[in-house]
């Protein structure tokens, strides 16, 4: 069988670097001018944008946040301090997405996170706004606003992070 696109559908370029795809967007920090840069996708990671700390430091990212606080994150690389705020804007293929709940991590990390080309990482609450297709093939992304576009997106504002210790009792 064949994938039909919605017709309503915008093709955007893609970059495969180590199999991971990448697009050019425009993040809008406030009160700054805006950035256009490479950004990886990544549909599993539960977040919004995901910047990386060179990128972050380079363009003064953690000032241009009108309320942020930091927490500790841990995954595959280890345990890191991140600053969790939101910019403005975010846009890509002709959409605009407005205050974005964002990460700035304290370590470049590994994979397409460690090359200086990649901003970030835009994540699945970003793409759960429209319907996607990645073509591997062609270099494109296949994106059409669902029922999502332009609802707020959220993020977790309870403060609390519950992670297990080991085996219990």
């Amino acid at each position: 069988s064949h994938y039909q696109a919605p017709a309503d559908s915008r093709v955007i370029p893609l970059t495969l670097r180590k199999q991971i795809p990448h697009l050019t967007a425009t993040v809008r920090p406030y009160g700054r001018e805006p950035i256009e840069a490479s950004f990886a996708l990544d549909s599993g990671a539960g977040l919004a944008l995901d910047f990386t700390g060179t990128f972050a430091e380079a363009h003064g990212l953690a000032s241009s946040l009108p309320r942020s606080y930091s927490r500790m994150a841990a995954g595959i690389g280890g345990a890191a301090s991140t600053i969790v705020g939101r910019v403005e804007g975010f846009e890509f293929g002709g959409f605009s997405l407005s205050n974005l709940p964002c990460l700035l991590s304290s370590r470049t990390g590994s994979g397409s996170m460690g090359e200086s080309s990649c901003a970030g990482l835009i994540g699945g609450w970003v793409l759960r706004q429209f319907t996607v297709a990645i073509d591997y093939q062609r270099e494109r992304l296949l994106i059409a606003p669902n029922d999502n576009f332009g609802r707020p997106i959220e993020s977790d504002k309870s403060g609390l992070k519950v992670q297990s210790g080991g085996r219990g009792g």
